[in-house]
């Protein structure tokens, strides 16, 4: 075999052989949900589909530090397992089940709490941002507590290959899901 077709026939199944090795769907959802507790949308970027990258640059821009902080907290309480994916061809599915914050029990604790103290203030001379700051301060602690309230819940991830890359697609629906499992149904508790 002369050399120029020898160095053909090696780069020919190199190629294929990288191609053949790229991390496995449930190896993308990992990453991307490493990302996600500590809120790095840049990082998160990298394992999803670029069309939907510039509602996850949207979603986690903080007005301030604090709300950041908040977030950093709220989401690093986050872990997960995940099932074996569904691969057919160049689409997969990972079923994961999210543990985090119970955020439709910790506001509907911090709200009872909240009601009497915002029923005396509408009776009285008192400044509505003062029970405003009380309320966030109750929920901050509630978040930040270690013993805050937890639950699991179930959402699947679509992934498609794409240039030998898994990568996370996110429609309206999946979207929807995959936010109430990061939030502890907090969406299908207001009826979203």
């Amino acid at each position: 075999m002369n050399r120029k077709l020898m160095c053909v026939f090696v780069i020919l199944l190199s190629t294929v052989f990288l191609v053949g090795c790229s991390a496995p769907p449930d190896q993308t959802v990992s990453k991307f949900l490493d990302a996600l507790k500590t809120t790095n949308a840049t990082e998160m970027a990298k394992y999803v589909q670029k069309e939907d990258t510039t509602v996850l640059e949207s979603e986690f821009k903080w007005d301030t530090p604090e709300d950041e902080e908040m977030a950093r907290t709220l989401f690093g309480k986050i872990s997960y397992e995940m099932a074996k994916p569904a691969i057919s061809k160049d689409t997969a599915t990972v079923s994961v089940d999210v543990t985090c914050l119970d955020m439709p029990r910790i506001l509907s604790d911090a709200i009872s709490k909240a009601f009497p103290m915002a029923i005396a203030s509408a009776f009285s001379d008192e400044d509505d941002t003062q029970i405003q700051a009380m309320f966030e301060q109750m929920l901050e602690n509630a978040i930040k507590d270690p013993n805050a309230p937890m639950t699991t819940v179930k959402t699947t991830l679509n992934l498609k290959k794409t240039d030998g890359k898994w990568l996370i697609v996110f429609d309206e629906k999946s979207s929807n899901e995959f936010l109430n499992a990061i939030t502890g149904n907090l969406g299908k508790a207001f009826g979203e």
